[in-house]
């Protein structure tokens, strides 16, 4: 599937227990790190494996990275449709849906830190933003099924295409600074949630 990160064909012809420990140790290794600590010694070191095969496996670190991150964005991206339905063109109750089901997701911190790790990789590595990176797959997603004038009242809001993605885009990383927030000061869910609704009324009256 075009677009979609694949290790080679050698990874899929290891026995299963064998793929799955790598795949776990590379999943401890960048859930644990930050991207820049992570190497592929330190994986094959710990996977117990030789140089030469991971490179039979995956092109580079990049590429393993990437791939473990695509479960994540599957899984994410598969309840957009339902949230969609489920405010009824709302931007912000749809914004509300996806915070919780990203607090939930992220509660489990390899999650979370799969997901920051990726953050970091596109903004700081490719130098890319989180909305070419992040927020443009899920639109192409939404749109596969319904136009996004559809999926959402825009026109209720007064707002561009734009505006709404620069939107989603400025929400989101201070969502991302909230995780980090919660999680340095180990906050309670009803705190962390008191915080992102104020931000979020701040947003929401600026756009009214």
């Amino acid at each position: 599937k075009e677009g979609l990160i694949m290790p080679k064909d050698l990874f899929f012809n290891l026995p299963e227990e064998k793929r799955q420990m790598f795949l776990e140790v590379a999943i401890s290794e960048f859930s644990s790190k930050p991207f820049d600590q992570v190497s592929v010694n330190s994986i094959i070191k710990r996977a117990n494996i030789a140089r030469g095969s991971f490179y039979l496996y995956f092109e580079n670190l990049d590429e393993l990275f990437l791939y473990l991150f695509e479960s994540v964005k599957k899984e994410r991206f598969a309840n957009v449709s339902k949230f969609i339905l489920e405010s009824q063109g709302d931007i912000f109750l749809f914004i509300e849906k996806l915070f919780a089901y990203d607090y939930a997701s992220y509660t489990y911190k390899e999650t979370y830190s799969l997901f920051r790790n990726y953050v970091y990789y596109f903004r700081f590595r490719k130098h890319s933003s989180i909305k070419k990176e992040v927020i443009m797959p899920l639109i192409s997603m939404i749109e596969t099924k319904m136009p996004i004038t559809k999926a959402f009242h825009l026109s209720s809001y007064r707002i561009t295409l734009d505006e709404f993605l620069d939107i989603l885009e400025t929400i989101m990383i201070l969502n991302l600074d909230l995780f980090v927030v919660s999680e340095t000061n180990n906050l309670s869910k009803d705190e962390v949630f008191r915080i992102f609704h104020l931000r979020l009324d701040v947003i929401k009256k600026g756009v009214l």
